[in-house]
């Protein structure tokens, strides 16, 4: 039977997750520094590799195996990273990171519930209803969700009816019209700038707004 969403977990609250699974973290500082660079999910690619399997092999656990460290990880990461220079920036992947992390704060679900975005989200005609924009954001979303293989998505997907909290969904939406993410007209739908546009003129939690750069 499918979970509802997963409870949203502090920076901090990760790395005590991931130590109980057995990782090694020796410096949690930088573990920590790290996390808020590069989007926890993002990273769990990463150390996919070094989660144990079951007995019969058809699955990854959540347990690592023995002599796992955080540290590791992270250079295998920044080394593939290194080898994609050009595709995905330093500025981009910690602006996903933010926009994740802050809106889970509020919400792990955010961004299927546009009464708790902005009020370009929501239709002024109709209490709380989503706005024409918003339904054009979501079905880009959606299409970009089932499209998805990443192994975090197959695994909300079983687990959880498929709803991805914010802090995953960022790694799965579009980036394209992040250079205008004022912009949430029908003619610029691009899913992350329009995200980022919906909460322009959002006040009941600007923490959020803040720290990711609006």
């Amino acid at each position: 039977m499918a979970q509802p969403s997963k409870n949203f977990r502090s920076h901090g609250q990760q790395i005590e997750l991931l130590r109980l699974r057995g990782m090694h973290i020796e410096d949690e500082a930088m573990a920590r520094r790290a996390l808020e660079r590069v989007n926890y999910y993002r990273l769990s690619g990463y150390w996919f590799p070094y989660r144990q399997r079951s007995s019969n092999g058809g699955q990854r656990l959540d347990e690592f195996i023995a002599g796992t460290s955080f540290e590791e990880v992270l250079a295998l990461y920044e080394f593939d990273e290194r080898l994609r220079v050009g595709v995905s920036t330093p500025i981009e992947l910690a602006f996903r990171s933010a926009l994740g992390h802050e809106l889970g704060r509020i919400d792990p679900l955010i961004h299927l519930k546009p009464n708790l975005l902005g009020p370009v989200a929501r239709d002024p005609g109709r209490s709380a209803g989503p706005s024409r924009t918003y339904k054009k954001w979501k079905r880009r979303f959606d299409k970009e969700l089932s499209l998805s293989r990443e192994d975090f998505v197959v695994h909300h997907k079983e687990k959880y009816s498929g709803q991805l909290p914010i802090w995953a969904a960022v790694e799965v939406i579009d980036w394209a019209d992040s250079r205008g993410r004022c912009n949430t007209s029908d003619q610029q739908s691009g899913s992350c700038g329009t995200l980022v546009g919906f909460l322009q003129y959002r006040h009941k939690h600007p923490r959020e707004v803040v720290l990711c750069g609006l």
